[in-house]
This record gives structure tokens, sequence and C-alpha cells, in this order.
């Protein structure tokens, strides 16, 4: 029985650093626009950001979720519907613009989010498996924001 207690106890502050997370994507999502263009540099460090925001988003909220799919499966619809809504509302916003491009980057971002998961989860013997994982998603995520700094420059 305390076993039980003790894994609830351990999932609260993952939790917490899941919420923290949404909220802080929230904050940046009521700021004003980008204001003046920026260099490519910067935009691919804005583009990469969405990516690490909701990895940070995904990684936390999962840890702190009972580890069956049961659980998991919905609680990454959940991030990716957060994704496509804050996306949504940035449309109405003055110098904000919504795109299917951060959508995508976003949900690749969760992706990585999930192979952090199952990489700090796993057994040290199949470590190795969810390393390919976590490289192979944070390389999509890095080739996504590219593509998609490169679309705003050409």
């Amino acid at each position: 029985m305390t076993a039980v207690v003790d894994a609830d106890r351990l999932r609260l502050p993952f939790l917490v650093v899941a919420g923290f997370a949404a909220g802080l994507i929230w904050h940046l999502l009521l700021t004003p626009g980008h204001g003046p263009p920026v260099a490519t540099p910067m935009k691919l460090l804005r583009n990469g950001g969405h990516a690490f925001l909701f990895a940070m988003l995904t990684w936390p909220l999962l840890s702190g979720l009972p580890s069956r799919l049961a659980w998991r499966i919905p609680a990454l619809f959940c991030a990716l519907a957060y994704a496509a809504t804050t996306e949504w509302l940035q449309e109405g916003m003055p110098g904000r613009k919504a795109s299917l491009g951060d959508v995508i980057i976003d949900g690749s971002g969760i992706l990585l989010g999930w192979a952090l998961v199952q990489w700090t989860q796993a057994a040290p013997r199949v470590r190795g498996r969810s390393t390919k994982r976590v490289l192979a998603a944070g390389t999509l995520c890095f080739a996504l924001a590219v593509a998609e700094t490169l679309r705003d420059v050409i």
C-alpha cells in the first residue's frame, strides 16, 4: 500500500512542471506580436523553441501519469490539441499569425517528450533503443524548425 502512495506522491512534481510549461506557453501566446523582422538565426531559435516547449510540457506530463497507454494516449492528444488551439488563437491577435508549420513543430516536440519519457523510464539494458528514439525525435524537431525558418525566409 505504501508503494502506491509513494508513487502517487512522486507524480505530483511532474504534473506541476507540466502545468508550469503549459502556463509558460499560454503566457508566450498572450505576448504582443514579434515586432520588427528578425535575423534568420533568431527565427530558427524561435521555431525550435516551439518544439522545446512542447517537449518540456509532454515529458513531465507523461512522467506524472500512470504508465498505461490508456492514460498516455489521451494526454498526447490533449497536448496536440493544446498546440493547435494556441496557434488558432494567434490568428486574431495583432502582430501574430497562425501557422500549420508551428503546429507540426509542436507535434514533433510532443514526440520528443514521449521519447524522453521512454528513455528515462527504460531499464539500462534497453536504454540504447530509447536513445535512438530520442535522437530521431530531436533530429525531426530540428529539421522541421529549419524547414519552417527557410519557408519564412524564402
